[in-house]
């Protein structure tokens, strides 16, 4: 009975956090999408989110050579700006970026060891807004 109960207490959480996320994802940007996003939050640790995020996000993709920065590992990077009013205070940074870090908080991203944005600039082959486009095509075609 205790291996069952401790099943549903992980359970009953995730499932919360999973139908606030679906929600989020069905709203523009928003009032609306920030509220379900935060009721996502509640029902995880910051750093469960941030490990979803990340580590397992990369499982999720089948990519087990990018989940982690590590030698002979091909893991991504973002380089965050922390002197933000957002982000401040620095008492706990993985809550400033769960609960509080936007899109303008990222200085630079790296994937694989080759900078595709950094400080407002895109080092890509396509155009941000088609980037954006087929990432909207992929997410529909996952649900």
């Amino acid at each position: 009975q205790g291996l069952a109960s401790l099943s549903h207490d992980i359970r009953t959480p995730l499932a919360g956090a999973k139908g606030y996320v679906q929600l989020a994802l069905d709203e523009p940007e928003g009032p609306d999408r920030d509220r379900y996003l935060a009721c996502a939050v509640e029902r995880l640790g910051a750093m469960e989110v941030l490990q979803m995020a990340t580590v397992n996000g990369s499982h999720a993709m089948g990519l087990k050579d990018a989940d982690i920065l590590a030698s002979g590992k091909a893991a991504d990077l973002i380089m965050i700006d922390l002197n933000q009013p957002n982000m401040r205070p620095l008492n706990n940074i993985a809550k400033n970026l769960v609960y509080s870090g936007s899109k303008q908080n990222v200085i630079m991203t790296m994937i694989n060891g080759k900078i595709l944005y950094e400080k407002g600039r895109f080092y890509t082959k396509g155009q941000p807004d088609e980037i954006y486009e087929k990432a909207e095509r992929i997410r529909k075609w996952n649900m």
